[in-house]
């Protein structure tokens, strides 16, 4: 199977009961361990954006089957932490606790990113998306030096950053105000909102990028020194973790 490309978002995320989590994700499940391509049918447009298929076909292949139980479900945003319980294919028995974020699409409980359906989390994926778009007709792949100033996905975990929401894990909210925050102190530079599909190496996890385009950097040390001059407070890792030079290349794999 080819994994499709993600569908158009929903334009809001049904809320979803504590019974109703479990029981979803316990049909997905018992559906993903039979049949890994109806599974996926079972993930949101947001997971699927973040899955690898070709690992997601892997493991749940080598799975004959999987559940949940004592599932605490936070039903305001739809997050279930539950003990999963898998047997493999060779007969070898798992149980972990898990958290698990669940929403509702067309009346069908789906999988989705860490912050879920919720409205809020709807609404500031819909506006990075709308600064993408703004940034993308201007984007240029000619090599040129620029500033990777974060790189995160819904759920990321930085313990060098700490989140709007007062934490070290981000959600969409948080990504969005990590955004208009540095867009307004760096309000001299161009400051473009990107994901994993819109420049450089392919492959892997799509994150949400916040990228610094100063021009005029020549070398990588000259981005450095960019880097340093920009967050004077930062130092060592915590510069690095920041501010991290990077060429502006077109996709490649």
């Amino acid at each position: 199977m080819t994994a499709a490309p993600p569908a158009a978002p929903p334009a809001d995320g049904e809320r979803i009961s504590a019974a109703d989590a479990a029981a979803g994700l316990n049909h997905y499940l018992a559906t993903v361990a039979g049949d890994p391509g109806a599974g996926w049918e079972l993930l949101t447009y947001r997971r699927q954006a973040v899955e690898d298929w070709d690992s997601y076909q892997e493991f749940w292949s080598s799975i004959a089957s999987a559940r949940v139980s004592n599932c605490t479900v936070d039903e305001q945003v739809g997050r279930a932490q539950c003990t999963i319980h898998t047997t493999t294919k060779s007969g070898k028995s798992n149980s972990a606790k898990t958290t698990l974020w669940v929403t509702r699409e067309d009346g069908v409980v789906k999988i989705d990113v860490a912050g879920g359906g919720n409205p809020a989390h709807l609404d500031a994926e819909a506006r990075l998306e709308s600064y993408r778009a703004d940034d993308l007709p201007w984007l240029s792949h000619d090599g040129r030096w620029v500033l990777v100033l974060s790189a995160k996905r819904p759920g990321i975990t930085d313990e060098l950053q700490t989140a709007a929401n007062g934490t070290h894990t981000f959600y969409f909210p948080d990504i969005l105000a990590e955004y208009e925050s540095l867009a307004s102190r760096l309000y001299d530079v161009d400051v473009l909102m990107l994901r994993t599909a819109d420049f450089g190496k392919q492959g892997g996890t799509d994150l949400w990028f916040t990228v610094a385009d100063p021009g005029g950097l020549n070398s990588e040390e000259d981005a450095k020194a960019w880097c340093a001059a920009a967050f004077p407070e930062l130092s060592g890792k915590a510069l690095s973790n920041q501010c991290l030079p990077r060429k502006m290349t077109a996709p490649h794999w």
